[in-house]
């Protein structure tokens, strides 16, 4: 017969409730966790992509252009928010590192960085300090955004960043909006996801710099790709400018001065009309998804 005491069952109780009591996230030097936060739905993806007609995006690890209207539309556009939020940007290591060392990480946003085979943050030069991460797939970013983003975030102090330290209390968000900026194998992962209810994100928008002139030198030059959508069934293009307003003008409720909100950003021309600048002509777009075709 086996005899237990007293003060072994109740040494035996306490081991039990500490094994089942939720663990603190630790966070390895070198590896962001998977930070399983309360679910609220899938997190929208807005891609936001600069593309030729034929979907060209890249040469060599660069932008084979430069336009400055559509620098201040991708600026604006991707750091508009509430006061005391900020907008995310996720991209892949390639779009990171052809992003000039003195301009990284993109100001007054949050900033993930997706890589499989990179491990190392610092060598990477990517710092939690200056609000700027390193994860393995864009699941993994989703799951951070919620940790971030939840009210009850309970992370140590060693992923704490100067955008957690702003936080009011009162389980205020502090995710406003979340972008995909590159490069095209970011874009195609996203674009290939299907409906699912276990999955964390979904796509929402493309807000697209289509450009429409021909330039045979760079198209032949061309190595990377934004993937095709346009015959999908899911993807629309807006004709409706209320819609990129979203992206433009703050709520109302977030003026203070009570008048209407003039847009962050002035689009040169009314949307969908050309822009020609340089010898480039391009115009901006807006495509929006719909999963229940």
């Amino acid at each position: 017969m086996l005899l237990v005491s007293i003060q072994d069952l109740c040494a035996l109780k306490f081991i039990r409730e500490k094994v089942n009591q939720p663990q603190p996230t630790r966070i390895h030097k070198y590896h962001l966790p998977i930070i399983r936060a309360k679910p609220r739905g899938m997190i929208p993806l807005n891609l936001i992509v600069c593309a030729t007609k034929s979907n060209g995006i890249g040469q060599a690890g660069r932008l084979p252009w430069r336009l400055k209207e559509d620098m201040n539309f991708f600026k604006s556009v991707t750091t508009l928010a509430p006061s005391g939020r900020k907008n995310v940007v996720i991209m892949g290591r390639k779009t990171w590192l052809s992003i000039p060392s003195k301009f990284r990480p993109l100001a007054n946003r949050i900033n993930i960085v997706v890589s499989r085979q990179s491990k190392d943050p610092a060598a990477l030069d990517i710092h939690q300090q200056q609000d700027s991460y390193l994860v393995n797939s864009i699941e993994s970013a989703c799951h951070l955004i919620r940790a971030l983003d939840s009210p009850d975030n309970n992370t140590e102090q060693e992923t704490t960043t100067s955008v957690l330290k702003e936080r009011k209390t009162g389980g205020e968000r502090l995710v406003n909006k979340v972008f995909v900026i590159g490069g095209s194998e970011i874009y195609k992962s996203v674009l290939d996801s299907q409906p699912d209810n276990n999955r964390l994100y979904r796509p929402s928008t493309i807000l697209m710099t289509r450009i429409l002139s021909e330039h045979p030198a760079i198209e032949t030059s061309l190595d990377a790709f934004f993937p095709e959508f346009r015959a999908s069934k899911h993807w629309s293009k807006s004709q409706n400018p209320d819609l990129l307003n979203q992206f433009l003008v703050l709520p109302d409720h977030q003026n203070s001065s009570g008048s209407v909100p003039e847009p962050h950003y002035q689009l040169p021309f009314n949307f969908d009309q050309l822009i020609i600048e340089n010898s480039f002509m391009y115009k901006f777009e807006l495509w929006t998804y719909n999963n229940t075709l």
